[in-house]
């Protein structure tokens, strides 16, 4: 044999990944989620709503480079704020909290980016008090 491995593993294990979506996502939503998370201070460039795969397939959202690209865990669940982060912020359509929402992105973009916005704030500490008005009163206007 030319190539001997030395031990073989499990690609979804260590990576997540997500395919284009079946349907465009709904461009008032991602707008509306994109311009609230860089209120915030992420800088991610995109949002995307399709069916996470691998290692993060039952996580609400995770971070990654490109659609149909591989990224490792770790990368995929990094912080959207911090420099250097991956600059695709996909929703998992397959999580129930997302499968939820997914009624409103198209109906009510603004309502169903605040909700989006605030799970992922919540989960990296910057929904504080004075950023949940702020986004709140966002969504009123």
């Amino acid at each position: 044999a030319l190539l001997k491995t030395k031990r073989a593993v499990e690609a979804d294990t260590f990576f997540t990944y997500a395919a284009p979506p079946e349907r465009p996502t709904s461009k008032p939503f991602a707008s509306a989620l994109l311009e609230l998370l860089k209120d915030a201070g992420a800088g991610i460039e995109e949002v995307e709503v399709s069916t996470l795969r691998g290692a993060d397939a039952e996580e609400e959202w995770a971070l990654l480079d490109a659609l149909s690209r591989p990224v490792t865990l770790d990368r995929a669940r990094s912080s959207p704020f911090v420099r250097g982060c991956p600059k695709v912020l996909l929703l998992n359509d397959g999580h129930e909290a997302v499968e939820k929402a997914a009624q409103l992105f198209a109906t009510a973009p603004r309502l169903a980016a605040v909700l989006m916005a605030r799970l992922v704030l919540v989960s990296h500490g910057k929904l504080d008090s004075a950023r949940d008005s702020e986004i709140t009163a966002w969504a009123l206007r």
